[in-house]
């Protein structure tokens, strides 16, 4: 439990709201944004994550900036998999941020947009949710939280109810709960299956580099995934919490649906951050992994950054960042070197990129602009979308796609790979690696496996 009650904190604003006539006019409503200082520091996930049978979000920046919980759906956007879809809910968030630039929508899309497979069809296609409530906190431990109000004649949709004051205060209630303690996580007894197995992969990789020699296609990511089945469904929550404990430089991300399937992980990887009229991504690529040993570790380090294999696939990413945000930037600022990126277990080459927007790109414009990178799809774009969906034995869903949280003027998303999704009794883990003329089949899956390892070290395994 906080110093403080949440629902003390807006009881008379929601009292005030329900008791205000609802406008005659003829004109759509639009919904309210309350804003709340809170008198104490909060443990977001701790507060958050209990909350059942509700969408929630939580996302933390890779500096620890600020980190941010989000839970209930207020008003949802997307859905449907198609364009008009998409295009339709490109206008209605427009026109609650005409009314509000500051209503935060938290969300994402699948890495291909019509590849619908039963163990992702709880998030949709592009699908993006106004909360209830909304806790964000700063690197200082300052805290706001913000309770939207959707429009009264908002429609019964999915899992997006009628957004009146009951609900709220229902949910702040559960707020003032008691927090559970702490613990271990709670690991079910599994079985694991490779998808595709490791000759199947093999033969993956080796069509994959016949179709670069005679395609002229510079590199592409192929991915694999194990699929872990516990005798009872994953907890998500106990995962999560554990994924925040691991000291790296990296996005720590969750959604879970009202269902109780999660999408979750740790990202290296921003797509892109909208913040003051700047954009900047990131450009990552090439891995080895990290030694306890510092010299070890250092040799590892440079080796990487002296591989012709690794720098060409870097490069390749960094051309293609610096030429997309060249469209909607009024010039490319690209850092001077690479440098070496280290986590936990691995380390990778990053390029910073930034620019001045030119031309008002949103944060929707400019996920679609920039995803997919060449670091999680592969160059030409066309051509290498096309082996990924030839070869691929599973659909990635929202793996190593857009996630995160958007306003009308500042956003962050990361990109969704060093991730799992937890669906009943099944937890999904990913790994992808880039796949260039000199790449070996075998030395590609201990890299996937590798990139697993935040998940299977706290399962007590690694490969």
């Amino acid at each position: 439990m906080t110093d403080f009650s949440f629902y003390k904190l807006f009881e008379k604003d929601l009292d005030r709201w329900e008791n205000v006539s609802p406008r005659r006019s003829g004109e759509p409503e639009l919904p309210v944004r309350i804003e709340k200082r809170l008198s104490g520091p909060v443990d977001i996930p701790a507060v958050m994550l209990p909350l059942p049978d509700t969408d929630r979000f939580y996302f933390r920046d890779r500096r620890r900036r600020y980190e941010v919980g989000a839970a209930g759906c207020a008003m949802e956007f997307g859905g449907g998999e198609d364009a008009f879809a998409v295009e339709q809910a490109a206008r209605e968030i427009s026109r609650i941020w005409d009314h509000d630039p500051r209503f935060t929508l938290f969300g994402g899309k699948r890495f291909f947009g019509d590849d619908p497979s039963p163990e992702w069809a709880a998030f949709g296609s592009f699908r993006f949710v106004l909360p209830m409530i909304e806790i964000r906190a700063d690197h200082t431990g300052r805290a706001r939280a913000v309770v939207n109000l959707a429009p009264r004649g908002c429609p019964v949709d999915g899992s997006c109810v009628k957004n009146n004051a009951d609900a709220l205060r229902k949910l702040l209630l559960r707020l003032d709960d008691p927090l559970p303690a702490p613990g271990s996580p709670d690991i079910p007894p599994y079985t694991e299956t490779h998808v595709p197995d490791r000759r199947r992969w093999h033969v993956m990789v080796g069509e994959a580099l016949e179709w670069l020699r005679e395609n002229g296609v510079r590199k592409v990511v192929l991915a694999r995934k194990k699929i872990l089945r516990g005798d009872r469904a994953w907890n998500p929550d106990d995962l999560l919490r554990a994924l925040g404990e691991i000291a790296e430089d990296s996005f720590v991300f969750f959604m879970r649906r009202p269902n109780g399937d999660a999408f979750f992980g740790r990202s290296p990887e921003r797509l892109f951050r909208l913040e003051n009229g700047t954009l900047a991504s990131d450009a990552i690529a090439g891995t080895r992994r990290r030694s306890d040993h510092p010299g070890i570790d250092d040799r590892l380090g440079s080796e990487l950054m002296a591989s012709l294999k690794d720098v060409e696939e870097h490069r390749i990413v960094v051309d293609y960042i610096r030429e997309h945000m060249s469209r909607v930037c009024r010039s490319v600022d690209v850092a001077a070197s690479p440098r070496p990126l280290k986590l936990r277990h691995l380390q990778h080459i990053i390029t910073r990129v930034s620019g001045p927007i030119s031309n008002g790109a949103g944060p929707l414009g400019t996920m679609g602009l920039l995803h997919p990178t060449p670091a999680v799809g592969g160059v030409p774009p066309d051509a290498s979308m096309e082996l990924i969906r030839r070869l691929e034995p599973f659909a990635r869903g929202w793996y190593a796609a857009p996630i995160g949280w958007m306003a009308r003027d500042c956003a962050e998303f990361a990109v969704g790979i060093r991730s799992a999704l937890a669906c009943g009794n099944e937890l999904h883990l990913f790994g992808g690696a880039g796949i260039v003329s000199g790449s070996d089949p075998e030395m590609e899956w201990l890299e996937t496996g590798h990139k697993m390892e935040n998940f299977t070290r706290i399962l007590g395994k690694t490969e």
